[in-house]
């Protein structure tokens, strides 16, 4: 083989396994941890977004966030026809009266407990209101595909503010 080609494939050749190189270094548990934070930052944007809908008294947008199941529950009652079919039962619209129509729709979510699992997911943090209020949420979520949808919140608004 002549030198000059022989340099110029071994050129080619260092290239291409120093481009490959970065790969081989990701150990299972750092593609693990990747993964998680994915998971992670796409449930968190779920929540604060559903909460938003929610504080804007969105129930269509609101609904997007949510599992289309007979088994999905918020506050211990169903909310299944309420989020996806967009009526609103006078129980639904007297708690939105009652506990968020007044709050101004910025939150911030704190003390966040969050655990990911294949294909479900729960979550506790505080939820801070502009208004000062505090809400303690616990949620559950399934992944669906390639998007997680919530099946359960709980939620209990105390007295407090900040």
């Amino acid at each position: 083989m002549k030198p000059i080609l022989f340099i110029i494939i071994s050129v080619l050749f260092l290239g291409l396994m120093t481009a490959i190189a970065p790969m081989w270094d990701t150990s299972p548990r750092e593609r693990s941890y990747r993964q998680y934070e994915r998971n992670r930052d796409a449930i968190l944007e779920i929540i604060e977004q559903e909460a938003y809908a929610t504080y804007e008294q969105d129930t269509k947008r609101r609904a997007r966030y949510w599992a289309d199941e007979d088994y999905v529950r918020s506050q211990g009652g169903l909310v299944h026809e309420v989020l996806i079919e967009g009526n609103e039962p006078d129980s639904l619209r007297s708690l939105l009266d009652n506990n968020l129509q007044n709050n101004h729709p910025q939150v911030k979510l704190r003390n966040i407990n969050l655990r990911v699992y294949p294909d479900a997911s729960w979550i506790t943090y505080h939820l801070y209101t502009s208004d000062g209020k505090v809400h303690h949420e616990t949620r559950f979520l399934e992944k669906r595909g390639n998007r997680w949808k919530i099946v359960y919140r709980g939620w209990l608004q105390t007295n407090k503010t900040v």
